[in-house]
């Protein structure tokens, strides 16, 4: 029979072995929660210039879902799930759950070939920016991706991915938006000493709707494929200030009704500028073809800017804000008798996060979004909003 000593060795082991098990699991798996209250006054965005009823809502959401780091050997998994509850105050018939995923596995074979393998899962409520109505419609999104690179010379990297994605509308009246994504890319980098990057890529997006639309008579396929030869570069001034730049020449054609069909520069620029160790500064430039989820038209060309600011007041303590300007032109249009018009959003907003301890983050934020537009089924709005929110991740 053991003695006292013997039997307090044993217990110390097993505790040192669950204290090293408890430690292990932490450090590969971080569940969170957290809750969120927020205030829009005009929910549905609608016009307030007397036509239309301004709706205002409280929206209350507490969430639950869990995160996960995990490397083997020299391959590393990333990926986290997320279940939210999602509650409104007067429009009750807009309550859903909200459901999140995503994974990634970074995997690395030898010293020269690397990439990265995952996908993605939401279902949320589609914002009422561009839909035109009052009933419940989730928007589903399923993506797929793998890509991966090979450093065939010190300097030169050439690249290849391959992307699904498929979006789903819940309401019966959207579900003429239903289509299915598919890209792929191949790209060459020459890769600098410093740590900037200059390639070119060439993608190829094919976009298939599955259900077409109807006007009276006509039936239309906004079904697409789009071609982009760009220019990659990454410009690292130095630890603090780096440059993106994707830019170049896109051809967008149809399956159907080729007057929709368009071409000409693409391109986005972001310059990420840590200005001290308190404030950062992201701001960025772009001109894009985006898929238009309303009616009568496709796509859009948006035209934008945007600046993104952080500033820590104190450890514990860091201030936020953003503007963001965007301009869309409707060439995209579907329905015979559109005329393409265009329309002007400006978002503001500022925040103010609050960690008391490592492990818990509370937030509070205003924002003002405002439209102006000339067209019929792109309301001018104005909307003023504020959210509280608070997360522990264990």
């Amino acid at each position: 029979m053991a003695g006292p000593r013997a039997r307090q060795a044993i217990l110390l082991g097993g505790l040192l072995c669950s204290l090293s098990a408890h430690a292990a699991l932490s450090d590969t798996i971080h569940p969170f929660v957290g809750g969120n209250y927020s205030y829009d006054s005009n929910l549905f965005r609608v016009d307030d210039n007397g036509r239309d009823t301004v709706e205002s809502d409280r929206i209350r959401q507490t969430f639950a879902g869990v995160e996960v780091e995990r490397t083997f050997g020299r391959q590393r998994f990333s990926g986290s799930a997320r279940v939210s509850r999602v509650s409104f105050d007067r429009f009750s018939m807009l309550d859903y759950t909200g459901k999140d995923a995503n994974g990634t596995l970074y995997w690395q074979l030898g010293n020269h070939l690397d990439g990265t393998l995952g996908g993605t899962y939401s279902s949320t409520l589609t914002s009422f920016t561009d839909y035109q109505g009052t009933e419940r419609n989730l928007r589903v999104q399923r993506s797929e991706f793998v890509d991966g690179g090979w450093r065939f010379h010190p300097s030169w990297r050439v690249r290849a991915r391959l992307s699904n994605d498929k979006y789903e509308f819940d309401a019966p009246s959207q579900r003429y938006l239903n289509r299915k994504d598919k890209a792929s890319e191949v790209g060459l980098d020459y890769l600098g000493v410093t740590g900037s990057t200059i390639g070119l890529q060439v993608r190829r997006v094919t976009g298939d709707y599955l259900t077409p639309q109807t006007f009276g008579p006509f039936v239309f396929d906004p079904s697409y494929t789009q071609d982009e030869v760009k220019l990659k570069v990454f410009w690292k001034f130095s630890e603090q200030h780096q440059l993106q730049f994707l830019g170049g020449r896109v051809r967008r054609g149809h399956e159907s009704q080729t007057l929709r069909d368009s071409n000409g520069t693409n391109g986005r620029v972001t310059d990420t500028w840590n200005v001290t160790p308190a404030v950062s500064l992201v701001s960025a430039l772009w001109r894009e073809y985006t898929p238009f989820e309303g009616s009568t038209a496709s796509y859009a060309l948006n035209k934008g800017a945007s600046i993104d600011g952080k500033w820590a007041l104190s450890a514990k303590i860091q201030a936020t804000g953003q503007l963001r300007y965007v301009e869309r032109d409707f060439a995209g249009f579907v329905n015979p008798v559109a005329v393409a018009p265009e329309d002007k959003s400006h978002v503001v907003s500022l925040g103010l996060n609050y960690s008391p301890r490592q492990n818990l983050v509370l937030s509070a934020s205003v924002n003002r979004d405002q439209r102006k537009s000339d067209t019929t089924f792109s309301r001018s709005y104005k909307s003023n909003g504020a959210s509280f929110s608070a997360s522990i991740e264990f």
